[in-house]
């Protein structure tokens, strides 16, 4: 498949996400110190589904390239089970819940590669099979104190957030979001997919710089610098 960049340049990439290594995708999408926040928007299928069903094999890819230039992947107990999220191979996920004994998903009851740490202020009672699993305890209620607290204990540089549209408005607000990866699909047209692009950034309240749109079969694909609300 062949993406194309149309903005800032012009380079064009032929990439098949079974095989193309992720590497091939860092010029897109470098490690950066700072955190993304990664969305997909379908225009031919219902918002509110598990994210597999409204992304793309292309779509997958990318999201692997950018948790492969992450160094941890923070999400919510909520997305947890709604996404039922396996352990990524490519960076180890926390999991921000207030009910740690009720985490039944791949990435707790699987063996994983990376740790998967449950960061809750309420200490799990049970154990679950999954040997890499970490306990840490965070004194945060809400998510953005909650990431915050993570990321600085964790020492992560790079953190991705893997959350819902509502999480994420939360963090923009509070000016923990750095880059937003937005993905448009449905086969649109690049009039309508930067009319959906700036509806989203408005609906979430949040100034961003373009850096880059790449276009692949009518699917196409943000990168935005987020510009910070506070001094």
């Amino acid at each position: 498949m062949k993406v194309v960049e149309l903005y800032p340049g012009n380079i064009s990439l032929d990439i098949d996400p079974n095989i193309t290594e992720l590497s091939e995708a860092k010029i897109w999408y470098p490690r950066i110190l700072g955190s993304r926040f990664n969305y997909v928007i379908s225009i031919a299928t219902e918002q509110g589904k598990n994210s597999h069903d409204v992304s793309s094999p292309l779509d997958r890819y990318f999201l692997r390239a950018i948790r492969s230039a992450s160094d941890l992947i923070i999400t919510t107990g909520k997305t947890a089970r709604s996404e039922n999220l396996r352990s990524s191979k490519l960076a180890p996920l926390a999991i921000f819940t207030s009910r740690p004994d009720e985490i039944d998903i791949p990435a707790t009851l699987d063996e994983s590669t990376n740790p998967v740490i449950i960061a809750s202020q309420v200490k799990p009672t049970r154990r679950y099979p999954n040997s890499h699993l970490l306990f840490e305890p965070i004194e945060a209620k809400d998510s953005p104190s909650a990431f915050a607290e993570l990321t600085e204990k964790l020492m992560s540089a790079s953190p991705l957030f893997e959350v819902g549209i509502t999480t994420a408005l939360e963090l923009c607000r509070a000016d923990l979001l750095d880059e937003i990866c937005l993905t448009i699909t449905g086969k649109v047209s690049v009039f309508d997919a930067k009319v959906l692009a700036q509806e989203f950034l408005n609906g979430m309240h949040c100034k961003a710089e373009l850096i880059h749109v790449l276009e692949a079969d009518e699917n196409f694909f943000f990168r935005f610098e987020v510009l910070k609300q506070t001094l």
